[in-house]
C-alpha cells in the first residue's frame, strides 16, 4: 500500500441489505443486543454521514448483552402507532443476541414496523448474530403478505 490510498474495511458484524447513502436509519434494539455489532453499525453509519437513532420497544435504557447500555431516542410505538407519530425511517436495522431476538420476536409491532418497511421498499439489515427464528418468522409472514395482494391483483 502507497501513501495515500484508502483500504475499505467492513466490518463481519454487518449484514446490509442495500447501500445506505444519505438516509436516516433506526437501530432496533432490545434488552441483550451485541453491543460490537451496534456500535460498528453506528460507527459505519455515521462515517457515510447516515443519520440514525436507537429505536427501541419501551422507553428508558436498553441493556445490552455485555452490560452496556443505550438510551432508546425513538419508541417502535411512534413509528408503527395509530397516530403515527413519526414516519417509517429510510432504514431499519435490528439489532443482533439472542436475548435481544426473543424479545424481538414476541413482540408483535417489530412484524409490523418490518412489513412495512419492506412493503413501503426500504432497506432492512440485520446485524450479527442473527437470530434466525425471527428471521425465518418474518420471512415467511412477508412471504404470506405477498401470495395475499398477488392474489387480489388477479381478481
Amino acid at each position: 500500500m502507497q501513501w495515500g490510498e484508502r483500504t475499505v474495511i467492513r466490518s463481519p458484524h454487518c449484514l446490509y441489505c442495500e447501500v445506505l447513502w444519505n438516509m436516516y436509519c433506526y437501530i432496533l434494539c432490545a434488552d441483550g443486543y451485541a453491543e460490537k455489532a451496534v456500535q460498528e453499525a453506528g460507527l459505519i453509519l455515521s462515517g457515510h454521514g447516515l443519520a440514525s437513532a436507537f429505536l427501541g420497544l419501551k422507553a428508558g435504557w436498553i441493556r445490552g448483552a455485555a452490560g452496556g447500555r443505550v438510551s432508546a431516542e425513538v419508541l417502535i410505538s411512534q413509528v408503527t402507532g395509530e397516530e403515527g407519530e413519526r414516519p417509517l425511517p429510510d432504514a431499519l436495522l435490528l439489532a443482533g443476541g439472542a436475548e435481544c431476538g426473543q424479545y424481538l420476536l414476541a413482540d408483535p409491532r417489530v412484524h409490523q414496523l418490518v412489513q412495512q418497511m419492506l412493503i413501503a421498499d426500504r432497506p432492512v439489515g440485520w446485524l450479527r448474530p442473527i437470530y434466525y427464528p425471527l428471521l425465518d418468522l418474518l420471512e415467511n409472514r412477508l412471504m404470506l403478505c405477498y401470495a395475499a395482494s398477488s392474489t387480489q391483483n388477479k381478481y
